[in-house]
């Protein structure tokens, strides 16, 4: 699916399970204002299915959510410091990394910003990256087990606020 709105006011926007496998959802999507998930994918055997560069806000429950053992458990990355140039963090070795801003506290990822790729220690860093809210969190997917859940959130000091310009 890509380049699609998703909307649903009773369930999840998207529902992955009974042993589904390999999907890919994005990029360029917008899942919002669901009744539940933006991305549910439920079950042991239910593996490989990625979530990417789609802006997920909006919902009444996790923006993605594994549920029993989808994904292998996948974990989120960890965002660990932040300066004026850089954003550090880590995930699993060679996992794709995906960071995203929102404005709000709710876990989800509003705004797709970047995608880095972490080292063989799992270490990753974004440089040169603009942010337009000032919420971050990441999501890690790996060619096997597919996407996490989305990270803690780190709010950052380092995002640009536009102001009018008045010109007299």
């Amino acid at each position: 699916v890509t380049d699609s709105i998703i909307e649903s006011h009773l369930l999840s926007g998207v529902l992955i399970w009974n042993n589904a496998a390999n999907n890919i959802i994005g990029p360029r999507n917008e899942i919002s204002m669901n009744g539940s998930d933006g991305v549910h994918i439920d079950g042991a055997g239910t593996m490989g299915n990625v979530v990417t560069q789609s802006g997920i806000r909006d919902n009444d429950g996790k923006g993605i959510y594994l549920h029993n053992g989808a994904n292998g458990g996948m974990l989120p990355p960890a965002l660990v410091s932040q300066d004026l140039t850089s954003l550090n963090g880590t995930a699993c070795p060679f996992c794709t990394v995906e960071l995203f801003a929102s404005n709000d506290t709710d876990g989800e990822g509003w705004m797709y910003i970047a995608t880095e790729i972490a080292d063989g220690a799992g270490d990753f860093t974004f440089t040169d990256f603009i942010l337009p809210y000032d919420r971050l969190t990441a999501t890690a997917t790996d060619a096997t087990d597919g996407t996490s859940e989305f990270s803690v959130i780190l709010t950052s000091q380092n995002y640009y606020v536009l102001l009018p310009l008045v010109i007299r």
